[in-house]
């Protein structure tokens, strides 16, 4: 508990690059897909890249926020 940050900014560091390759993958996806649109690919890429980093946090920190209420983290 007394690293959540260390932990959460490694996540989000984690996050953030796993984001940026997935947004642009699908960023060429959208961009082929769409017909050539910029603005439907950039909508495509940035949505990738947040649900990404989000999903990343929320998934580090739901185990310690188990640990800090006496549950085992393994079974969150």
């Amino acid at each position: 508990p007394r690293d959540t940050a260390r932990v959460a900014l490694r996540e989000l560091i984690c996050g953030v690059l796993l984001g940026l390759l997935l947004g642009v993958i699908a960023f060429g996806f959208g961009f082929v897909a769409s017909k050539q649109r910029l603005d439907i690919a950039v909508v495509i890429g940035f949505t990738i890249f947040a649900i990404v980093v989000w999903s990343n946090l929320i998934g580090c920190l739901i185990p310690l926020l188990a640990q800090r209420l006496k549950l085992d983290p393994a079974l969150v």
